[in-house]
């Protein structure tokens, strides 16, 4: 039976209907099998989306020429940190500078030398060796830099015997940084300023309580005449002591310093190694910070100012010049055992070379 055209229209119409519901159920279909599988991950859809890349804020001036984030202690996941004798937060403040472009090791070391030529504060440069695949410390002594460079590490000691960081030398060093960003077009990650002060503070306050230099003195029997001076050059020699400047320096079998003994005139003034003329007093002093076997090396400083004394004719006193008898020495013992183990308490284990770093 021949059909009319209204016939064929209503077939063809139906067939588009049919294939509407059949991709409308299939689209279902997959929707909820995509939303099944979030829901057994313990995800939902939203969470899927792949987070937002952090925004950094461009250096003023030169918004393309290096860019500046605060971000202390951020490391790349794929590098070991620097030595912790030199990186360790409760001690530096650090900053990172992440180059687009590799960077000769040489160049880099040029260049930091003349941004921190002005700045006093110690501080020690990392760079990342591409080719040794290790941090390589850079400095005057860096032996052979020939390799490559994508990261700088730049540590700055947070206190000294001069005191805390203060704003102004931070405020310093951060505007070095950001000259090199702007320079080599790097990446610059900063501590937070305010907290890095207050920490400063906070180091150098402990330090201060444990900074103790404990002082022996020997004198003449006879003020007027003093020591001669080539009977005090003999001693010397014989204590195994050496001439550092206008100090003699007792050290350990590693060469660390243990005591030091200053020979000074009358008047009270510090005589030079040469001791041309007569000594009126031998001052014997312990650095308990930087002393690594503590009250081993104040035994040992007693039992060489008693000689002294006894070899010289003079008299064994305090730093204050008072005798000094068994219960003072005894207490002056324990002090310096007290000091020691609050500073190893601490995480500055006395002697060791943070502990040079700080008290220094």
């Amino acid at each position: 039976m021949a059909l009319s055209e209204l016939h064929v229209a209503l077939i063809v119409a139906g067939g588009f209907a049919v294939l509407g519901v059949w991709a409308y159920n299939q689209w279902q279909l997959r929707r909820v099998k995509k939303e099944h599988t979030h829901q057994g991950n313990g995800v939902s859809p939203s969470e899927t989306k792949p987070p937002a890349e952090p925004t950094l804020a461009s250096l003023p001036g030169e918004a393309d020429s290096g860019r500046e984030v605060r971000a202390q202690g951020e490391r790349g996941a794929s590098r070991p940190p620097i030595p912790s004798e030199w990186g360790n937060e409760a001690f530096d403040c650090e900053a990172r500078l992440r180059l687009r472009t590799p960077l000769a090791l040489s160049t880099l070391l040029a260049a930091l030398e003349a941004s921190f030529a002005h700045l006093s504060r110690p501080m020690q440069w990392f760079a990342w060796d591409l080719t040794a695949g290790h941090w390589a410390l850079l400095n005057e002594n860096s032996p052979g830099l020939a390799g490559l460079t994508d990261e700088l590490v730049v540590t700055l000691q947070l206190a000294d015997r001069r005191g805390p960081l203060d704003a102004g030398a931070f405020a310093e060093w951060e505007n070095a940084l950001r000259e090199l960003a702007r320079r080599y077009a790097g990446e610059l990650l900063l501590p937070d300023a305010e907290k890095t002060l207050a920490h400063a503070r906070r180091l150098d306050e402990f330090c201060g309580v444990v900074d103790v230099q404990l002082g022996l003195r020997v004198v003449p029997e006879d003020p007027a005449a003093g020591f001669a001076a080539e009977h005090v050059r003999a001693w010397i020699v014989s204590a195994g002591l050496h001439a550092e400047g206008g100090r003699f320096i007792a050290s350990d079998d590693t060469g660390a310093e243990r005591y030091v003994v200053v020979c000074s005139d009358a008047q009270g003034q510090a005589l030079d190694a040469r001791l041309s003329s007569p000594v009126a007093a031998l001052s014997f002093a312990l650095d308990v910070p930087r002393s690594a076997h503590g009250a081993a090396d104040f035994d040992a400083m007693l039992a060489e100012a008693q000689r002294a004394a006894a070899r010289l004719s003079g008299r064994l006193l305090d730093a204050h010049g008072r005798a000094l008898p068994e219960s003072t020495i005894a207490a002056i013992r324990a002090r310096i055992v007290e000091l020691q183990s609050r500073m190893s308490a601490y995480g500055i284990e006395p002697g060791s070379l943070r502990a040079l770093r700080l008290f220094s």
